[in-house]
């Protein structure tokens, strides 16, 4: 037996699916074959995203772990990343979506800034370290959208609602 939607909340979808199209549409034109692979991957997600009411607030691989776990890696989340990127004041994490074997996968980039807002290198792997301890310490975080840690407070903001993740 199927239940049928409220047509509000279709209609709402709907809507949200057109404003997508429109926007990538008029970013990169109307022939999605010269969009390179990492919009089409891109597009793609955000249409899947908007096609379910709550999966924006949701990331796409959850980490499931106790509070005491979760506690201890939010109390060591600054050693563990100051290891990867020595004196680095603030983390920026932006997801990425890559096509290398015919189906778009998402990964996210990482880049590491001083005090001074001088970018610090890292090892190779080290963007990947660094959110996947970012999404150990903060589960409820939309990482469909850039994000940014800040060491001195502790905190992960996203960058388009500038709103601060707990």
């Amino acid at each position: 037996m199927a239940t049928a939607l409220e047509s509000r909340l279709g209609d709402d979808i709907e809507q949200a699916l057109k404003d997508v199209d429109a926007a990538f549409l008029a970013l990169y034109g109307p022939d999605m074959a010269t969009w390179s692979r990492g919009v089409r991957g891109e597009y793609l997600e955000t249409l899947k995203g908007r096609r379910t009411g709550d999966r924006e607030a949701r990331p796409l691989y959850p980490r499931k772990s106790s509070a005491s776990r979760r506690r201890r890696h939010a109390q060591q989340l600054g050693w563990r990343i100051s290891q990867i990127a020595p004196s680095a004041a603030t983390i920026l994490i932006t997801p990425i979506w890559m096509d290398g074997t015919g189906s778009s996968v998402r990964h996210y980039l990482a880049r590491a800034l001083d005090a001074d807002g001088q970018i610090i290198k890292f090892a190779a792997g080290g963007s990947q370290r660094i959110a996947s301890l970012l999404q150990a310490v903060y589960p409820g975080a939309n990482w469909d959208h850039p994000l940014t840690w800040n060491a001195a407070a502790h905190t992960l903001t996203d960058r388009i609602s500038r709103k601060q993740v707990t």
